[in-house]
């Protein structure tokens, strides 16, 4: 699909079409941006009317966070071992942080032996 995640456009039509969606943003006031009164259907169409847009329906968001060990540990296995060296603390572990979640990961050199040995099958 072109790596536009199934709009079926091409790289350079997805550039363009982001091109356009930049300059029409910028023609939008700050009075316009700000006005409680403005809904925002009417912002849009005022700046994409001549687009084949539509307004996806309102949906709740949710907190979730995708991290897990089982990540932390496949990230890690695509360094080199001298780089795996560096990031180690003074206690030979390597910490991660996961800055969405809070979640900390701490590897010992066993952790990494089993990867590596896991790499090698």
């Amino acid at each position: 699909d072109g790596g536009t995640g199934g709009s079926g456009m091409t790289g350079e039509e997805a550039d363009d079409a982001w091109r356009t969606a930049a300059v029409l943003l910028g023609s939008l006031t700050r009075e316009e941006l700000l006005d409680p009164k403005l809904p925002g259907e009417e912002v849009l169409f005022r700046l994409f009317h001549q687009e084949d847009l539509g307004v996806a329906e309102a949906r709740p968001l949710r907190f979730g966070c995708r991290c897990s060990r089982e990540r932390v540990e496949m990230t890690l296995a695509s360094f080199p071992a001298e780089e795996l060296a560096d990031m180690k603390r003074p206690d030979g572990t390597i910490g991660v942080h996961c800055q969405f979640c809070g979640t900390e990961y701490a590897l010992t050199d066993s952790d990494l032996d089993a990867l590596r040995q896991k790499g090698q099958d």
